[in-house]
């Protein structure tokens, strides 16, 4: 931060600070190890006085654990609690309070729309997480026989919709009904309704009841017209956060994705890396062709999941090492682990950080809650203020508003 360019500044995982001026350039350093990212600083400017504000979360065993490494460095905690050092560095243990603009930064992802309360991918559910406050809203992107974009989670069309009913003689040899096999007007004859197993039964069985009224699936270009409707109408400015499933499958079915989508992006005003979108998948060659083949400086996302990707043998866990963050760091803009590997090594959100990756974890749910956690706001908390990451995905993004509203 050089003297008199900027007059405030708001930093990420600083545990314990000092300052120093080496040739007009202020540096916020850390002088205790610590292994728990525990605080925000927030450095400004008055005219040659220069001063930064740790604020710390709101979270006893991290202020604990902070204090003790710091003693453990050999540092002089009673100032650090609350005198300025010669300096003029307010290191403030006692403000507690998340401020207002770090919290701001944190994002609410609507997983398949608010699937927590209304069929997953549905116009219905993408209304109400918009209405919910989400600041992103997910919709899975596959595409039809004859090249439409859908909003689906699976290549099939059975988990979701009553297609064995409608086309009972449409499967494929392995007895499934797959959504490149059905033109638009076809899908369009479907119904919407919570996701099922193979019995039948419903995945999540206090979600909306099946076959209560009427849903059905929507194209991309109907949910961007509405969330752009929205905003107009509101004055917001929710984003969209599209995946695009299973490239790989689709080309060697005569669809590719990629070039497709971008136009289709681009002709509803998405462009340039400023733009209020992140395009994500599971498949790094995808992500890699959008960048470097195709040219898009859209923000772009690295999903990662467990085991190895089905069609491309793609390995995740070497993602989430030091050097894979690297790596995804040449051509994307954030990294999307699965909550478990988080949860194994909270390293990775600083490490990801330090690539200059944003990170969005996956999923949380109320009604499937980790054992670890007594509720969902233990564990939102754990997620967004003592890992770090910068958003996440939720199938409630009502609860998830309201737990940032709250900490702010």
């Amino acid at each position: 931060m050089k003297s008199h360019d900027a007059k405030l500044a708001i930093s990420g995982h600083i545990h314990i600070t000092d300052i120093a001026e080496e040739d007009g350039l202020y540096e916020v350093s850390c002088p205790a190890t610590c292994s728990y990212p525990c605080a925000y600083t927030v450095c400004e400017l008055s005219g040659s006085e220069f001063t930064v504000e740790v604020i710390w979360y709101d979270n006893e065993t991290v202020r604990d654990v902070a204090k003790q490494e710091f003693i453990d460095a050999g540092k002089d905690v009673a100032q650090a609690e609350g005198e300025p050092s010669d300096r003029n560095a307010v290191l403030n243990i006692g403000a507690i309070m998340i401020s207002p603009a770090i919290t701001e930064e944190k994002l609410v992802i609507a997983h398949r729309g608010a699937s927590g309360y209304l069929p997953e991918h549905t116009l219905e559910a993408y209304a109400l997480a918009y209405g919910m406050g989400a600041d992103y809203i997910e919709p899975d992107l596959v595409l039809t026989k004859d090249g439409v974009f859908i909003c689906l989670h699976d290549i099939h069309l059975e988990s979701t919709t009553n297609v064995e009913e409608v086309f009972p003689d449409r499967a494929r040899e392995d007895g499934r009904w797959y959504a490149a096999d059905f033109t638009l007007s076809e899908i369009k004859q479907l119904k919407v309704h919570e996701r099922t197993n193979t019995d039948s039964t419903a995945v999540f069985a206090g979600r909306f009841p099946q076959n209560n009224s009427d849903f059905e699936v929507p194209t991309f270009a109907e949910i961007l017209e509405l969330i752009q409707g929205l905003n107009k109408a509101t004055g917001r400015n929710v984003g969209i956060y599209p995946e695009i499933k299973s490239p790989t499958w689709h080309a060697a079915e005569g669809l590719p994705m990629e070039e497709k989508l971008l136009d289709l992006l681009a002709q509803y005003g998405y462009e340039g890396p400023n733009a209020r979108i992140y395009v994500q998948s599971f498949e790094n060659h995808s992500l890699r062709m959008m960048r470097d083949d195709l040219g898009t400086k859209l923000p772009l996302v690295q999903l990662v999941d467990t085991g190895n990707n089905s069609d491309t043998g793609e390995n995740y866990s070497s993602m989430v090492t030091q050097e894979g963050l690297k790596e995804i760091a040449t051509f994307a803009d954030g990294v999307g682990p699965y909550k478990m590997y988080i949860e194994a090594n909270p390293e990775l959100v600083q490490w990801a950080h330090d690539d200059g990756l944003q990170v969005h974890t996956w999923t949380m749910r109320a009604d499937s809650l980790p054992e670890k956690y007594s509720d969902f706001t233990e564990e939102l908390n754990q997620f967004y203020f003592v890992y770090g990451v910068d958003g996440l995905f939720t199938d409630f993004t009502d609860r998830a508003v309201a737990f940032l509203q709250s900490a702010n």
